[in-house]
């Protein structure tokens, strides 16, 4: 379970510093938030600033959650399972708040 944690931890640690990226840097490439997806250029967001601050918002709140779960689920012991569930319903958030906040800056058509 140790494992487990640290593992996540770091994860989360990744997408934390990714979300610190997308929201600081002066001119960074778009955000993909979603991998499986046509990738987006430039040319495809109306607003780029503002859409990777959302998207780097998100990363950031993904990457704490993401973190919480192997901390606690350390903690947890052999009930750590129950914590297992909570990571599909991170991700399922994740993506609802892209769709309300950041698909708004994605040229339509």
């Amino acid at each position: 379970m140790l494992a487990f944690a640290i593992v996540m931890s770091l994860f989360g640690i990744a997408f934390i510093i990714m979300g610190m990226y997308y929201r600081i840097a002066k001119n960074p490439k778009v955000a993909n938030f979603y991998a499986n997806t046509k990738t987006l250029t430039e040319e495809n967001i109306i607003d780029k600033k503002a859409y990777n601050n959302t998207c780097g918002k998100i990363f950031i709140i993904w990457g704490v959650l993401n973190s919480l779960i192997g901390i606690v689920s350390y903690f947890m012991g052999d009930y750590f399972i129950f914590v297992l569930v909570l990571i599909p319903v991170i991700n399922i958030i994740a993506m609802a708040m892209y769709n309300i906040n950041a698909a708004k800056y994605i040229k339509k058509g």
